[in-house]
């Protein structure tokens, strides 16, 4: 019997991050001393025991970069939506019991959620925690949930899937779960 993984989705093009006046690859800005958002939303998600896989673009070369340096897999897909992105992870890792879907440029999400997640999808089609009444991530989805990922095709991502299974809400105290990266970062500064 497998477990319940993470999927990364990491194959987004950062429109809004650039549009905003951002340089480069979106998941490279640093969130703290030498480690970059994706870096730490991966290091997070390994970090929790549970599988994990990597879906991004053939031109993150840094992702991959770290994918490999970590041990983590990952599969190259220029998909043109989120919901496609997490439809490829799936199919990719049919033979887990369960997938918990992760934002890439999610990186303050505490290790004990993606647990949290993955305990209630023993119970429940599908999970995530919510923090003050938000929706946050990961977003966990039981294998009775498979084929409807399997055929996610749109920018919302997983939304119809949800409407189908709504989700077990897991109350939590870190709004890390729902704080994302979509704009530049203000530059980190040593106190030296």
């Amino acid at each position: 019997m497998t477990s319940p993984g993470i999927l990364i989705a990491a194959a987004g093009l950062g429109s809004r991050y650039l549009a905003a006046g951002g340089q480069g690859l979106k998941l490279d800005q640093p969130v703290s001393d030498g480690i970059s958002v994706f870096q730490q939303t991966l290091k997070n998600a390994c970090d929790s025991g549970l599988p994990v896989h990597v879906v991004t673009r053939s031109s993150s070369g840094s992702i991959q970069a770290h994918c490999r340096f970590s041990g983590v897999p990952y599969i190259c897909r220029d998909t043109r939506c989120l919901g496609e992105t997490i439809a490829e992870g799936v199919r990719h890792n049919a033979g887990w019991d369960g997938w918990l879907i992760q934002l890439a440029d999610m990186p303050f999400v505490p290790v004990g959620i993606y647990r949290l997640v993955a305990d209630a999808l023993e119970q429940h089609v599908s999970a995530r925690p919510f923090y003050q009444r938000l929706p946050g991530h990961p977003v966990g989805f039981a294998r009775q949930a498979k084929a409807d990922l399997l055929r996610l095709r749109y920018a919302e991502g997983a939304s119809s899937v949800l409407m189908r299974y709504p989700p077990y809400k897991i109350p939590v105290m870190d709004r890390g779960v729902i704080q994302d990266i979509d704009l530049p970062l203000p530059p980190i500064r040593n106190n030296d």
